[in-house]
């Protein structure tokens, strides 16, 4: 599995299990290294998820 660097990879990972997965907005550690990504999972966006950079994606709601 190849990493997850930019919005487009975790678009396309994330799209698996979340394929209406919006707002995708990257999250760093304290020092700006990039952990992942998080995203709403329904329109409405009270539901998210996430994928990490080593392309591990958090379970279906």
């Amino acid at each position: 599995m190849s990493e997850i660097l930019d919005e487009q990879a975790a678009r396309h990972q994330a799209g698996s299990r979340h394929p209406g997965a919006i707002g995708f907005k990257p999250f760093t550690d304290q020092s700006d290294t990039l952990i992942g990504w998080t995203y709403a999972t329904d329109s409405r966006r009270r539901r998210y998820g996430w994928i990490l950079t080593d392309g591990r994606i958090s379970p279906r709601h």
